[in-house]
């Protein structure tokens, strides 16, 4: 990071400028609907009953999945480089001309937030139970059968939380690997990492603990431009330094050849 906190805040600021476009345009779109039908608002219940809302929000989503998603990808493929004193400039101009690249992002964002949420699917059940037990018991006398079920539901919710961030520490890494070389399979990324984070998930909790002394200086808001540029390239180092020597960084040779051929 030495010499390079320039390009981190502005490159930070940036994205800050980026998300707030976003938000910009959900409030103008709320503001808009709003004077269209004053009864009519953007939340969700109505959502579900109405077509045409369905398809507006459809649309959101696939502008969100496509503008936002790719950036996702950028933003730790420019960290990766300013952590190794590479031109980040050249990987951003690659990325953003290689519609292959873009496209692969959006594929591995969504793999592995449905891993993760079909990983979460016990959990929710859990709490549906915990829910419906416990509105149970309120509708009537307590039963041995209502506490069998509402204690069963509190164990197998905590297990299954507990199983569900192992999970994710597990699978942690895979982002990085298919950062690293975009041409492998999202899968076989996976899989690796999960080989990677065997024995490791206490070192990545630990990790993750350390900065959690930043957290009220987040509250304030401008130190975040410092904060999240020094633990996401502290984050690059650790990853690094657990992979070893599966730490192969094959996306410099694919900016090379494209260089050179793109002469």
């Amino acid at each position: 990071m030495r010499g390079k906190w320039g390009d981190c805040i502005s490159f930070m600021l940036f994205c800050f400028a980026f998300v707030g476009i976003f938000i910009s345009l959900e409030l103008l779109l709320k503001n808009i609907f709003a004077l269209i039908n004053p009864k009519r608002t953007l939340a969700l219940r109505p959502f579900l009953s109405d077509g045409s809302a369905l398809i507006l929000l459809a649309v959101r989503l696939i502008l969100l999945f496509t503008i936002l998603l790719p950036e996702l990808f950028v933003i730790r493929r420019t960290f990766i480089d300013i952590s190794h004193d590479r031109d980040f400039i050249r990987s951003q101009r690659y990325i953003r001309s290689n519609g292959y690249l873009q496209k692969k992002s959006i594929l591995c964002t969504l793999v592995f937030s449905m891993l993760r949420f079909f990983a979460a699917v016990p959990a929710m059940l859990g709490a549906f139970g915990i829910r419906y037990f416990a509105n149970r018991t309120s509708s009537r006398e307590l039963t041995s059968l209502d506490l069998i079920g509402f204690m069963f539901s509190i164990g197998f919710t905590i297990v299954s939380l507990g199983m569900f961030f192992r999970y994710c520490i597990s699978i942690a890494f895979a982002p990085y690997i298919m950062t690293l070389n975009p041409k492998a399979n999202v899968f076989d990324a996976c899989h690796l990492s999960v080989r990677l984070m065997d024995g490791r998930h206490g070192r990545y909790i630990s990790f993750l603990f350390s900065f959690f002394k930043f957290v009220p200086l987040l509250v304030l808001g401008f130190p975040a431009v410092v904060i999240i540029p020094y633990y996401i390239t502290s984050k690059i180092v650790f990853v690094k330094e657990q992979m070893n020597n599966y730490w192969q960084d094959k996306l410099p040779a694919l900016i090379q050849r494209w260089e050179k051929y793109a002469r």
